[in-house]
C-alpha cells in the first residue's frame, strides 16, 4: 500500500497511460494520460452529456443506487492490468482503490465526492488530485471509464467496470487532512477533500492526537486542522445496531489549530461562473453569463456584451458586441471565437468543463470554469 497525502498529492489510484485512438482528433494510436486535473477554486459543474433517456432511468434520477460496489479490470501500459474497486457511499463519497497488477507497491488508495450527471448517463469522481475520473452510465450494473475529457475511448480494451452483488466496503488508507474536535471523551474528524464526517477510534496513535489537540484549544468545542496517517474502517455504532464509518489514527502528523479546511468540491451552474476559454486559444477569451439573460466577456482583443436564450441543454447568443480596440496579436482569433459563438446551438458541462456544440453536435469552443465570488 502506498500512503499519499490529501492536500495536493496525485492519485495514483486515478492515474495511468493508456493507448487510444483520437477519434476525429485525427488517425493513429497515442498514448493519452488519464491523471485527474485539477479544479479551478474548488468548482464542480454537473458532468452533463447528451443522449436519450434509458429505461433505468427514472424520472431523470440514475438508479445505479449507493451505496454500491463496482469492480473491474482495466488496461494498463506497463502492467497486466489494473484492478479497480470502487465503492459509492449514500452520503455522496467514494472510495477508490487501484491495484497495478504485478507491481511493488502498487496498491492506491482514493477517495472523493461523487456527482451524476444531469441527464443522468455519466457519473463523475472528484478527489483530491489534479482531474476527474469520468464514467459513463451503460446500464445500472455497468459502468464505463471515458478518458479526461469525457468522452469515450475508442478502443476494443475493457473499461468497464461491473456491479458487485453485493456491497463490498474497502478501507482506504492514506494521509489525511481534517478538522478534529475532542468532545465528551470522544474525537470527531471531518475529513477535508470529502466533507466526511467520522468518529476517532480510540486506538493506536489516539492519544498523541488527544493530547495535541488538548495542548492547543482553549475552547473545547473548537477545531483544528490535523494531518495523520490513518485508514478508514466500519465498526460497530455505539447504540449497538448497524455500523459506522470510523477513522484509525495511525500516525499523528501535526495539528494547526489557526487552520481550516478548503470546502469540498461542489455544483455549479452555468449562470454566474466565468468560463475561460481552454487551448489552443490565447490571450484568455472568457464569458459570464448572467441571471437575466445578457453576458460580458473578453474575446482576447475587445469587451464583449451580448444576451443568450436557454432551452434545456439548448442555448443561442444574441445581439452580440464588441469594443473597438486593436490588437497587435489576436483579432483573428478573436473574430474566430465570435464567429464560433455565433453558430452556438447547445452546450454540455463536463467536470469543471464546458463545452459549445453546434446544430450537427461539432465541437466549437471548449472553455474551464471558474468561481465567481
Amino acid at each position: 500500500m502506498v500512503l499519499m497525502g490529501r492536500s495536493g498529492r496525485r492519485s495514483h489510484a486515478a492515474c495511468q497511460k493508456i493507448q487510444m485512438v483520437r477519434g476525429n482528433r485525427g488517425s493513429g494510436i497515442t498514448e493519452t494520460n488519464l491523471c485527474p486535473l485539477k479544479l479551478a477554486v474548488g468548482l464542480l459543474p454537473v458532468v452533463m452529456l447528451a443522449g436519450c433517456a434509458r429505461s433505468d432511468v427514472i424520472d431523470g434520477v440514475p438508479s445505479v443506487g449507493a451505496p454500491s460496489t463496482f469492480m473491474g479490470t482495466l488496461p494498463c501500459a506497463d502492467c497486466p492490468g489494473i484492478d479497480y474497486h470502487l465503492n459509492l457511499l449514500d452520503d455522496g463519497v467514494y472510495f477508490l482503490q487501484t491495484t497495478y497488477q504485478e507491481r511493488e507497491d502498487g496498491v492506491f488508495d482514493d477517495i472523493g465526492r461523487f456527482f451524476f450527471s444531469s441527464d443522468a448517463q455519466a457519473l463523475a469522481l472528484h478527489g483530491d488530485h489534479d482531474q476527474p475520473l469520468f464514467f459513463e452510465i451503460v446500464t445500472v450494473d455497468k459502468l464505463q471509464l471515458l478518458d479526461r475529457s469525457a468522452r469515450k475511448i475508442d478502443s476494443e480494451l475493457n473499461y468497464q467496470l461491473t456491479r458487485a452483488p453485493h456491497f463490498e466496503p474497502i478501507e482506504p488508507q492514506s494521509v489525511f487532512e481534517g478538522m478534529y474536535r475532542y468532545f465528551a471523551d470522544t474525537g470527531y474528524f471531518r475529513e477535508c477533500t470529502t466533507g466526511k464526517r467520522l468518529m476517532v477510534a480510540a486506538e493506536a496513535d489516539n492519544r498523541a492526537l488527544e493530547e495535541a489537540y488538548l495542548a492547543a484549544i482553549d475552547n473545547p468545542s473548537a477545531d483544528a486542522l490535523v494531518r495523520l496517517e490513518g485508514r478508514i474502517r466500519q465498526q460497530p455504532s455505539a447504540e449497538g445496531v448497524g455500523a459506522v464509518w470510523a477513522l484509525l489514527p495511525k500516525r499523528f502528523i501535526e495539528l494547526q489549530p489557526d487552520q481550516i479546511c478548503s470546502d469540498p468540491v461542489k455544483r455549479a451552474e452555468l449562470k454566474n461562473t466565468q468560463w475561460r476559454a481552454l487551448p489552443p486559444l490565447r490571450f484568455q477569451p472568457h464569458l459570464l453569463l448572467r441571471d437575466d439573460g445578457s453576458l460580458v466577456g473578453f474575446d482576447g482583443c475587445n469587451r464583449i456584451i451580448g444576451r443568450y436564450e436557454l432551452r434545456g441543454f439548448s442555448i443561442r447568443f444574441l445581439g452580440m458586441a464588441t469594443t473597438k480596440m486593436s490588437c497587435f496579436e489576436g483579432m483573428e482569433q478573436a473574430a474566430r471565437f465570435m464567429e464560433a459563438l455565433e453558430s452556438v446551438r447547445h452546450y454540455k458541462i463536463i467536470g469543471s468543463r464546458l463545452e459549445m456544440l453546434d446544430q450537427s453536435g461539432n465541437l466549437k469552443l471548449s472553455f474551464e470554469g471558474i468561481e465567481v465570488e
